[in-house]
């Protein structure tokens, strides 16, 4: 299962057509996408719906007795990857170790990068003419969307069916 959330503050946010590219693309290899519309602003979920009918569609804000911070933390424990802008989403799935593609605009990821190896940072200065995520060619989160999900790993041992072996381990 993939995750991708593109909405947010200011420039920490995807255009629809940068998620239609990424999710035509990764349902076309055969992954599970889900977008999960986060707080902020960002495509609208209905054109989404329409363009990209085999796009899951979750509104995080929706549960009204669950917090927003559980349901993210639950997709991201299951998640395979999650692809979105340096942010809020981006660090609540830093702590359940999701792997990730990261879109930065400009944040200083040698201090604030998830403590994570399973992360590759697009950098928007470098990949759009303008530096803006909402420039960043599909094509190159997608590159780096396919290098992680490749990998197939998590630095953290004890998610994803890895607990048995935890348990086998002297104390």
């Amino acid at each position: 299962m993939v995750v991708i959330a593109a909405h947010g503050d200011g420039n920490k946010r995807m255009t629809a057509d940068q998620v239609v590219a990424i999710s035509d693309s990764m349902i076309g290899d055969g992954a599970n996408l889900i977008y999960v519309k986060t707080p902020g602003v960002g495509p609208d979920m209905a054109e989404l719906a329409q363009r990209v009918p085999k796009l899951r569609l979750v509104d995080s804000g929706a549960a009204q007795d669950i917090p927003v911070s559980d349901i993210l933390l639950a997709l991201g424990e299951l998640a395979d990857l999650y692809i979105g802008a340096e942010g809020g989403t981006a660090h609540l799935m830093a702590t359940v170790m999701t792997p990730m593609v990261i879109v930065n605009s400009g944040a200083n990821m040698a201090r604030w990068r998830p403590l994570s190896n399973s992360v590759d940072a697009v950098e928007a200065r470098h990949e759009s003419p303008t530096g803006l995520v909402a420039d960043v060619p599909a094509p190159k989160i997608i590159e780096a969307a396919r290098r992680m999900l490749a990998t197939r790993r998590r630095d953290h041992p004890c998610l994803m069916g890895h607990a048995d072996e935890q348990e086998a381990l002297p104390a």
